[in-house]
This record gives structure tokens, sequence and C-alpha cells, in this order.
């Protein structure tokens, strides 16, 4: 049975839900590695076709996706306990646990890439009345697309944003890049891509992933 990821944000004074049904046939659903969550590809925060890539080991999935205008988002799923790439000491609080996970994109994930020069976190926010606890953040981020082959053609400035939760034995860490700093915009689309998250999924589905998919 499909159970929506069932979940609340305070903004602004208003109590929004993240709840999403599968709801009509007539939806693209992307299955994640082992149907821990779907995606729904037909949501309008895609233009046009997305280009999934999966990356994966024994800890941690992830999911790329580009859609038809060159617009990134990423969905990682990190283990909780038991990761070596978050070194979680015991009895740690939801909390800290976000705040380290954000902090090992910081100093390695997203500062190792070869595209990115330079990392600067700008903004930071903590969903205090969320059930499950939230995170959002925003760095800045320097690109050079150059440094890297088939990488899209997107060097210059860009502010990277993050939405972290944990829900079950993974921390949820979406993300979004954009060419300009907007708190409000990036918040929406964050939420967006929340909304449109189905857990778990129905059914695996790689014919959706471009080259080789995660195999868990």
């Amino acid at each position: 049975m499909i159970r929506p990821l069932f979940f609340w944000l305070l903004i602004g004074g208003f109590l929004l839900s993240g709840c999403q049904t599968l709801g009509s046939s007539s939806k693209t659903l992307y299955g994640a590695p082992q149907k821990i969550y779907a995606l729904d590809l037909s949501n309008n925060i895609f233009r046009g076709k997305a280009t999934i890539m999966e990356e994966c080991d024994a800890h941690n999935v992830s999911t790329t996706l580009w859609d038809d205008e060159n617009r990134f988002f990423r969905i990682d799923l990190l283990a909780a306990e038991g990761n070596p790439t978050l070194n979680t000491p015991p009895f740690i609080s939801d909390a800290a646990l976000l705040q380290l996970a954000l902090d090992s994109y910081t100093k390695t994930r997203t500062s190792s890439s070869a595209v990115v020069k330079a990392v600067a976190p700008v903004y930071k926010k903590t969903y205090t009345g969320s059930v499950p606890l939230t995170m959002m953040a925003i760095h800045h981020i320097q690109v050079d697309s150059q440094a890297a082959k088939n990488f899209p053609p997107v060097s210059g400035d860009y502010y990277y944003g993050f939405m972290l939760f944990r829900h079950g034995k993974y921390i949820y860490v979406l993300q979004h890049r954009q060419p300009f700093y907007s708190e409000e915009k990036m918040e929406r689309v964050l939420k967006a891509m929340l909304d449109a998250i189905t857990v778990p999924a129905d059914k695996r589905n790689t014919s959706l992933v471009s080259g080789r998919s995660c195999k868990l």
C-alpha cells in the first residue's frame, strides 16, 4: 500500500501540507532505488522532459534531474545511522543530525565537485513547527562548467538550495540551483519538489534513467 509522505511546514503563518498521493494514472512517476520514494515528473516544477541520473553506494542514494531548460534538481538520501560520510555520533538529536548532513555538503559534497570553485553559506532556516523537523539552507557557489566533460553550460554565480528532513532511516536532502538569490522562490521550488514525492514508490522504474541505474 502506498503511503503519502505526510509533512507539514509552518511558513508565513500558513500551515502547508506536503501530502501527495498518486491519484491520476496519467502521471509520469520515477521510482527511486528500492522503491524508497516516487517522484511525479508531471509536476509543473519540471519544464519539459527531465533527464535522470542515479548514483548510489551502501549508505547513500542520489538522483539528479535536468529539465529541458537545463534547470538542476537533486534528491539525496543519506543513511542516518552507520553512514561513514556523516560519522554520526550516538544519541544525536534530529536538529544536530540535519546540521551534520548540511555541513557535509558545505565541506565535501558540493565543494568537491570539479565544476564548483567556491562555496559560501548565505542563509539557513529551521522550521521549528514542522513534523518532521526540517531545515532549509542556501549556499552561494561559483561554477566553471568547462572544468568537467559533458556538463551543461552553466558557468557563473549560482545559489544552491537545500531542504533537509529525516523520514524513516534516511535523511532526505532536496536540492535546486538558481542563478539569482531569492529565499522566497527557492523555498517555493523546494516545497514543490516535496509535494511531488510519494513514499514509498509503487514500483521501480529504471527505464526513465539515463545511463547506468543503481542496483541496491
